[in-house]
């Protein structure tokens, strides 16, 4: 990965809805006992006073482009709808319903309502203050909010929202986000507190959260907008997020499908939407797979076997790669209708197959460095005994950093597991200092363990055990082997021919 964030980055997300209503005002913020106030148009700017540093997003809708007309008259209520509307004329943005025959894309629509809030949002900031590396998100709406009908899934905003407040994030982490939900419009402020949920369960995923350490959330939301000589800025909601949060169908359709078809589409539209979603199933069917594969491996104590369901997708990025596709795909079936004044969305976005997705991309982000290399000097496993993991990983690095923000009581489980095979290497070390590999039974075998091996049970024949592989940390002692890397260097474990998969099976 790139650039990583610290604990202490902090992020400001903002949902802006009609900015040609507002009035220009004292916004004041009050946070843990201190004040900040700034005069503007956007409460967003007392955050930004506050906290210089972070990082803003502002998002917005679609139907930003479908504003009211230009009213006549001047005065100090009508100081920030002049702005917006002398942006507006800048850029040469109409009124959506006045211009939809200029737009030949969804694309397009898109771009222009990023264009309006970034210069918008120069243009208010009060003198000597600018939004630090500000960027634009823009959800689709849904209903007639003036005179264009937007149609489209209702899962459509969230997905939306969660996908791009992941691409402008996905390399940085925050320790604190923080939200302003005073100026959005209907479903805007619920589905931006969930999302940034979401996104600080990901955050967890980066290594410069320390183990002991939480993304921590706090909400503002205004007084109600009055002719009034200040409003005030209030924290009205406040959370620690220390867990991942992983979805419990581990690998269920609806929680890897990331695109799907609307019932209602027909027409010439309706059949090109479902050829082209067809088509990009087809392309991304084994990386679904891998999905699904990371979710089971997450949702239990087994870090090998994460190891192993990454392996089966060659490059991680391929996640977001498909992600990309899935979203482009979702606009290029988005159609315009000028005549009806109407935005017709094709086909639905799925906002968990997209945590999911972004889920594992950055769970195989952190375990990617220790595959390792084969003969030919590639680092993509051929088979399973080319996916290996070092023993110290387990404990320092995969426990620690993965697990046990998955769950508390993960990382004894496996760094019990860890200890006794280092106990036991210690005793039979003399084997694999010749350079050769021990299956975990046989490290173990005097114990006469009848729980691990079973009366019945004969090497490489007896069906893995949920209960065993849960237990002792997908370390099954029949389908794993120690082994020491040549010249006395670190030993790793691996899985032997097809256990991994079979392992998977019972994890359902």
């Amino acid at each position: 990965m790139s650039n990583h964030g610290s604990k202490d980055q902090e992020l400001i997300i903002a949902t802006w809805g009609a900015p040609w209503v507002w009035r220009k005002t004292k916004y004041v913020l009050h946070e843990e006992g201190v004040s900040e106030s700034v005069e503007s148009c956007s409460s967003v700017f007392a955050l930004a006073k506050k906290h210089k540093n972070a990082k803003v997003i502002i998002v917005g809708a679609d139907s930003l482009l479908d504003y009211e007309q230009r009213q006549n008259g001047r005065g100090d209520d009508q100081i920030c709808r002049d702005i917006f509307y002398e942006v507006a004329d800048k850029l040469g943005i109409e009124p959506l319903s006045k211009s939809m025959e200029k737009y030949s894309s969804y694309e397009e629509i898109i771009l222009d309502a990023k264009k309006l809030i970034s210069e918008t949002a120069k243009r208010m900031s009060p003198e000597g203050l600018m939004l630090n590396n500000m960027e634009a998100i823009i959800m689709p709406m849904l209903g007639k909010p003036s005179e264009v009908t937007f149609n489209g899934g209702p899962r459509d905003p969230f997905s939306v929202l969660l996908f791009e407040l992941f691409k402008i994030t996905k390399d940085s982490s925050f320790g604190k986000i923080y939200l302003d939900l005073s100026q959005g419009v209907n479903y805007m402020p619920s589905l931006l507190l969930q999302a940034a949920k979401m996104l600080a369960s990901l955050s967890l995923f980066d290594p410069s959260i320390d183990t002991k350490d939480v993304v921590e959330i706090k909400a503002f939301n205004s007084e109600p907008a009055r002719k009034l000589s200040e409003i005030a800025l209030h924290e009205i909601y406040w959370e620690n997020v220390g867990t991942i949060q992983v979805p419990l169908g581990l690998g269920d359709s609806r929680e890897i499908k990331v695109l799907d078809r609307r019932i209602e589409i027909k027409g010439d539209d309706g059949e090109k939407a479902v050829d082209s979603l067809k088509k990009f199933n087809e392309k991304y069917d084994k990386i679904k797979g891998s999905v699904s594969k990371v979710l089971k491996s997450l949702r239990y104590p087994v870090p090998l076997l994460l190891r192993y369901s990454c392996s089966t997708i060659e490059d991680y990025r391929e996640f977001l790669n498909a992600l990309d596709d899935a979203f482009s795909l979702w606009k290029e079936n988005t159609v315009i209708n000028s005549d009806g004044k109407r935005i017709e969305r094709r086909l639905e976005l799925n906002y968990w197959g997209l945590y999911s997705y972004s889920l594992s991309y950055k769970a195989c982000s952190q375990i990617k460095d220790s595959v390792r290399q084969n003969a030919d000097g590639s680092t993509k496993p051929q088979n399973s005994n080319d996916v290996i993991m070092y023993l110290d990983e387990f404990d320092k690095k995969i426990a620690r950093k993965i697990y046990r923000r998955v769950s508390r009581a993960f990382e004894p489980i496996i760094t019990n597991e860890v200890s006794n095979i280092d106990k036991k290497i210690e005793e039979k070390g003399e084997v694999l200092n010749k350079g050769e590999c021990l299956e975990l039974d046989e490290l173990f075998e005097k114990e006469g363990d009848s729980e691990e091996k079973g009366s019945s049970a004969s090497k490489g024949t007896r069906e893995p055990d949920r209960r065993i592989v849960i237990a002792h940390a997908g370390l099954q002692r029949e389908y794993v082997e120690v082994c020491r890397e040549k010249g006395g260097g670190r030993i790793y474990l691996r899985y032997i021919a097809d256990s991994p998969e079979r392992i998977l099976k019972i994890l359902e």
